[in-house]
C-alpha cells in the first residue's frame, strides 16, 4: 500500500471510495449515451494540495499521521454538475455529515503551517467529466438533465481512513494513486 514518495508530486487528501465502486459504476452506466471521461477510480477529496517537493510531503505525511477521528458513515443520495474551466463535472454526493465536516476541518488545520490554498468544502465524488458540454445536441442535454433529476437510492459505507493520494496527468486521463493511509 505504501509507495516510495520521491521528488514533487500532485497530491490531495481523500477518502478512498472503493467500497462503494459497484453502485456509483451502476449510476455511470445511466450517463454512457453521453460523451464523457468517467472515472474508473473514485474518491471524496477532503483537501487539494496541489505540487508539493518531496521535503514537504514528507512533513505533509508526519502532520496527516496526527489526525484522530472516529469512524462515521457516509450516504450517497444525490447527484449533481458543475462547471469547472471548460469541463463540466457530474458528481454524486451526500447530505450534510457533520463527522466528514469536521474530519476536513481537522485536516484542513493540520496542514495551516503549509500555505496551502483553502477552498469551501462541497463533498462529492466525480463520476465523469464532459469536455465540449456547450456543444452537446439538444436530445442530450435533455437527457442529461432527466438522469441528473432521477432520485438517488441511497447507499453507505464506513470511512475509518483517509489517504494521500497522487493525481497523475496522463493522455488517457488522470490516475490516481494512494501514496499513504491514515486509519482512525
Amino acid at each position: 500500500m505504501k509507495t516510495p514518495i520521491t521528488d514533487s508530486k500532485r497530491v490531495f487528501v481523500a477518502i478512498d471510495c472503493t467500497p462503494i465502486k459497484e453502485q456509483l459504476t451502476e449510476i455511470q452506466k445511466q450517463l454512457y449515451p453521453i460523451k464523457a471521461r468517467y472515472t474508473q477510480s473514485f474518491h471524496l477529496t477532503l483537501k487539494f494540495i496541489g505540487s508539493v517537493p518531496k521535503n514537504q510531503l514528507l512533513a505533509i505525511h508526519a502532520q496527516l499521521k496526527k489526525v484522530k477521528h472516529k469512524p462515521f458513515t457516509i450516504t450517497v443520495d444525490a447527484l449533481g454538475e458543475f462547471s469547472a474551466y471548460s469541463q463540466k463535472v457530474i458528481w454524486a454526493g451526500t447530505k450534510h455529515i457533520k463527522a466528514l465536516y469536521e474530519l476536513q476541518a481537522d485536516i484542513e488545520q493540520i496542514l495551516v503551517d503549509y500555505s496551502i490554498p483553502s477552498h469551501k468544502f462541497s463533498p462529492h465524488i466525480t463520476l465523469a467529466r464532459i469536455k465540449k458540454h456547450r456543444k452537446l445536441a439538444s436530445e442530450t442535454l435533455q437527457y442529461f438533465k432527466m438522469v441528473l433529476e432521477r432520485p438517488v437510492n441511497p447507499f453507505s459505507f464506513e470511512v475509518n481512513r483517509f489517504h494521500l493520494v497522487e493525481s497523475i496527468r496522463t493522455k488517457q486521463g488522470t490516475l490516481y494513486q494512494n501514496l499513504m493511509c491514515y486509519e482512525f
